[in-house]
């Protein structure tokens, strides 16, 4: 069942307005969604960054859903300390009391390419991560980005296959990322339906990403005929990511609207 429909920050970070919390939070409210993911390390990052944003928050009586964090935890010199920081930023979110669920995570910044060896030593800090997540009442989400969808998701079947074990480790399954990278986005989802924690919607036309949700690449129906049916929450993010194809012909806030729009006829919510 879909519980909460947010919108990501990520196209409010592309257009440089994210400097401006309040103002875009009450765009969102206008667009019609009740919460929102946000970049964690950024917005939860330190005391006074969550103090901020909890403000800015409830002003608009905003909701956070869950905290987007793109790192690449393969990194030898610096995955250790990673981890703490979100671990620690998390917990900032959980205090809160801001509808906060869990941690979306891209474990493997980037595109470049990543073997297996170096893959494997990555799920062991994603089991780390999840460990203190779950010691601080949030749960840990896969997302995947370019590289764990080449390949037809190689990568990030490989980790939730490795994790499959850890109940505190689901799916966060961004459908364009997986579309495009060769996969099928609701063969991944019934595959892994009883640890899909969120849905990352963006829709593709030509293999372009377009500025509003709606009919496209990506058989949007598919994936919400598995999803819709599970016993337990899956949270809708609604994703309107550019690219430098991307035809953006209206104002912000009506790309909103549409898409909302959208996620009543196809989703139901």
């Amino acid at each position: 069942m879909y519980k909460g429909i947010a919108l990501s920050f990520i196209v409010y970070e592309q257009q440089g307005r994210d400097k401006d919390l309040p103002a875009y939070l009450a765009e969102i409210a206008v667009g019609g969604f009740d919460g929102l993911e946000m970049r964690l390390d950024k917005f939860f990052g330190s005391k006074a960054a969550s103090e901020a944003a909890s403000v800015a928050l409830r002003v608009d009586n905003q909701k956070m859903y869950t905290g987007l964090v793109e790192v690449a935890l393969d990194d030898a010199a610096h995955g250790a300390q990673n981890t703490m920081a979100i671990a620690a930023a998390a917990e900032r979110a959980v205090a809160r009391d801001l509808s906060f669920r869990g941690v979306v995570l891209v474990p493997l910044a980037g595109e470049q390419p990543r073997d297996d060896a170096t893959v494997d030593a990555t799920i062991e800090r994603v089991r780390q991560l999840a460990s203190s997540l779950q010691r601080r009442g949030a749960w840990l989400a896969l997302h995947n980005d370019a590289a764990e969808s080449a390949d037809g998701c190689r990568i990030l079947r490989r980790m939730l296959d490795a994790t499959a074990g850890d109940a505190n480790i689901g799916l966060a399954l961004d459908v364009a990322w997986c579309h495009r990278g060769g996969g099928d986005p609701a063969a991944i989802a019934s595959a892994y339906k009883d640890r899909l924690k969120t849905l990352h919607l963006r829709q593709s036309r030509g293999g372009v990403w377009q500025e509003e949700l709606g009919d496209g690449d990506v058989d949007l129906r598919a994936v919400d005929k598995v999803a819709r049916p599970l016993k337990h929450e899956v949270l809708l993010v609604v994703e309107l990511n550019h690219e430098a194809e991307t035809r953006q012909a209206r104002r912000q806030v009506d790309d909103l609207k549409l898409s909302r729009q959208y996620l009543r006829k196809v989703f139901t919510v």
